[in-house]
């Protein structure tokens, strides 16, 4: 589609050319203005605009393309029917976006608790110092290769599920509650690390933490 030449509504200066599904009305902000001010409606014999496209309203018929407002005198708001919806459409995706955000941060907590409590029956803490704050505590891979049952299953909560479907005492052979610091120490004493992350080897990638 080609580009149309573009002036301004209020005093007719060239604007420059845009595609028609984005045309311009005003040259300025003074313009802008003026274009909304109560004298520029009477003088031009216009109801409404919208505020965000620019579309008049001059009759009757083109002042029903504008959503209704009993608040105002002339009865509709500054926002057409078009720019209205599309409006209300980001604002329902962007609050249903972050509702959904909020359960699935829930349910991932939830299922989190419930996979500490299967593990320790109740007794959530580290196994070998004790800490009990739920925030510091990580289940840990007795034998090793978390990261490859992480990559294998695709996702934690995957893993988590795993162990819910186990029974206490078999989910005790394979998994244990360790804090942070003590998952870490682990880790480096057992050298635990992926293929090629060894920190021990001169030729390593890993970078260390």
């Amino acid at each position: 589609m080609p580009k149309v030449a573009c002036f301004c509504v209020v005093c007719g200066t060239y604007i420059g050319d845009y595609y028609p599904s984005k045309l311009k009305k005003t040259c300025s902000d003074e313009c802008f203005r003026t274009l909304f001010s109560r004298k520029y409606h009477e003088k031009h014999g216009v109801l409404r605009i919208c505020r965000v496209c620019g579309k008049t309203a001059t009759t009757e018929e083109e002042l029903d393309l504008f959503v209704l407002d009993p608040r105002t005198k002339i009865g509709r708001t500054t926002l057409c029917k078009e720019c209205f919806n599309k409006k209300q459409n980001v604002d329902y995706h962007q609050r249903l976006k972050e509702t959904r955000k909020e359960k699935q941060r829930e349910y991932r907590h939830n299922l989190r608790m419930r996979v500490l409590n299967h593990i320790s029956n109740g007794e959530v803490k580290c196994k070998v110092c004790g800490f009990m704050n739920t925030q510091a505590l990580q289940i840990d891979h007795i034998n090793g290769g978390g990261r490859a049952e992480i990559k294998r299953l695709g996702k934690n909560t995957a893993v988590y599920r795993k162990i819910l479907k186990m029974s206490p005492e078999e989910a005790k052979k394979e998994y244990q509650i360790l804090c942070a610091n003590h998952n870490r120490i682990k880790m480096y004493e057992k050298r635990e690390w992926g293929k090629g992350n060894d920190p021990f080897d001169e030729k390593s990638s890993f970078k260390g933490y």
